[in-house]
């Protein structure tokens, strides 16, 4: 459900210590409005959904329905989360190396691949595409 999301949202992207601070200040919604959705004694508003979409807007898909579309850069907050966790020039240097990737790294670069593999595959003939993806598959 979307509450359940939102509280999962305010769970990973935010600092534990100042989470309802933290939200206000990202979206203009009062803490205590925050607090009370935390705490389930509100639900999410509308506005608070269309405030957090504007702050992560890769979340929008996943916040609204739970589900995910990689290639048009729509991901979960697991990855979201994942994404702020790595840091690029290290994943970087080590794609570029074939070293092996952490968890949040392999998940990082999946969606990094699939967002390229979306975002030009429009430009591509079918059996291209279909080619392309089987080239990246085959990658991990």
């Amino acid at each position: 459900m979307i509450e359940d999301r939102v509280r999962l949202f305010m769970s990973e992207l935010t600092d534990p210590r100042r989470r309802y601070k933290q939200l206000e200040e990202w979206t203009g919604i009062a803490a205590d409005r925050w607090s009370a959705v935390w705490l389930k004694r509100q639900r999410p508003t509308v506005e608070m959904l269309e405030e957090l979409c504007h702050h992560e807007p890769e979340l929008i898909m996943w916040l609204t329905t739970g589900r995910t579309h990689r290639e048009s850069g729509q991901i979960s907050l697991e990855e979201a989360a994942a994404k702020k966790r790595v840091n690029w020039q290290d994943l970087l240097t080590k794609v570029g190396a074939g070293m092996e990737l952490t968890e949040d790294e392999k998940l990082v670069k999946k969606c990094s691949d699939a967002y390229k593999l979306g975002d030009r595959s429009h430009l591509l003939p079918s059996f291209e595409r279909k080619a392309a993806r089987k080239k990246n598959d085959q990658k991990e």
